[in-house]
């Protein structure tokens, strides 16, 4: 559950929402949708770890580092985000 104290924020303001970790974007969308309820706009996402081919949140989001799927049951693959490149 999200909660939010309506003395933290004023309708029109904006927000970046960031996270830890993105892998269905559950949270992020949550955050997004409480935003709204608010009457925040919500300017862009930032995440420190995401999975390869999560979806996506909103159209401006990054990711600091990206984890590809295990291929072979074993190893796992980080790599920084493209637009760090």
């Amino acid at each position: 559950m999200m909660s939010l104290p309506k003395r933290a924020v004023h309708q029109g303001q904006n927000a970046l929402i960031v996270d830890d970790f993105k892998r269905g974007g559950g949270t992020a969308r949550g955050m997004c949708s409480l935003m709204a309820e608010f009457g925040i706009r919500v300017l862009g996402a930032c995440f420190v770890l995401s999975v390869r081919g999560a979806q996506r949140v909103i159209d401006d989001e990054k990711a600091v580092m990206v984890l590809d799927p295990i291929v072979d049951g074993r190893t796992a693959t980080v790599r920084p985000g493209a637009w760090l490149k």
